[in-house]
């Protein structure tokens, strides 16, 4: 019974500071840094930058290339929100300074895994580091928008 107590507690609290961090967002800025996210996106994987050699690695024709998966576009954008919420917490929180110094190590974890998983794959390391490069610039440009927002 104490245990439940406790617990009780520990949840109200923890969700009360929350409710006063997301009251703390800009969801103006938010909302840019997704968009121009997106955007990046949109030009990182497009034939003009990696799109061609992304599209040869995942054995893609160029009229499969050319379509626009929408409902993928839109879970994108959907995710990049959340994710910008975050870190708009995290730059609130502890400022811009410290939000690249956290990142940098979280993009350190996150490329690290996704280059031993390129070992079980049949991917090769390049397009792993493609993504990796994308995930680095998308979400600093996140920090530095809603920083400067």
């Amino acid at each position: 019974m104490i245990i439940r107590v406790v617990l009780f507690f520990i949840l109200y609290i923890v969700s009360m500071n929350i409710l006063a961090w997301i009251s703390n967002i800009n969801y103006v800025s938010v909302l840019i840094a997704s968009i121009a996210a997106c955007v990046l996106g949109l030009i990182w994987y497009s034939s003009w930058m990696f799109g061609r050699y992304v599209h040869a690695v995942r054995d893609m024709s160029e009229g499969a290339a050319r379509n626009i998966n929408f409902p993928a576009l839109i879970n994108r954008f959907v995710m990049l929100f959340i994710g910008a919420m975050i870190v708009a917490l995290f730059v609130w929180w502890a400022g811009l300074t410290q939000w690249l110094q956290i990142w940098f190590l979280i993009w350190v974890l996150i490329m690290t895994s996704m280059l031993s998983g390129a070992a079980f794959e049949s991917r090769s390391m390049s397009y792993r580091l493609v993504h990796a490069g994308y995930i680095l610039i998308a979400w600093t440009l996140v920090g530095g928008v809603i920083w400067h927002i």
